[in-house]
């Protein structure tokens, strides 16, 4: 798991507007997504806001670039809600 990794009490997330409209811009599957967040290589905090934390993964389909996924991690009934996400 990746360092500061931890799971929402249910497992579940849930997808804002905003993250589904960039992902479709961005042509980000959103599978990738739900695999970068169920098994990151890399979780850090936000350095602005403490319910969010930026979860990294490579992504093979990509040439193994990185996708950084976007997470308010303050639980609304055990559901973490995906905000964003981006490949660098």
């Amino acid at each position: 798991m990746g360092s500061g990794y931890r799971q929402s009490g249910s497992g579940e997330m849930e997808f804002t507007r905003h993250a589904v409209h960039v992902a479709a811009e961005r042509v980000i599957d959103l599978e990738w997504v739900r695999r970068a967040v169920a098994e990151p290589e890399l979780c850090t905090p936000d350095p602005n806001d403490p319910e969010v934390e930026h979860f990294f993964r490579r992504v093979p389909e990509r040439g193994s670039r990185v996708l950084r996924v976007v997470v308010n991690t303050e639980a609304y009934h055990g559901v973490w809600s995906l905000c964003s996400s981006i490949v660098e």
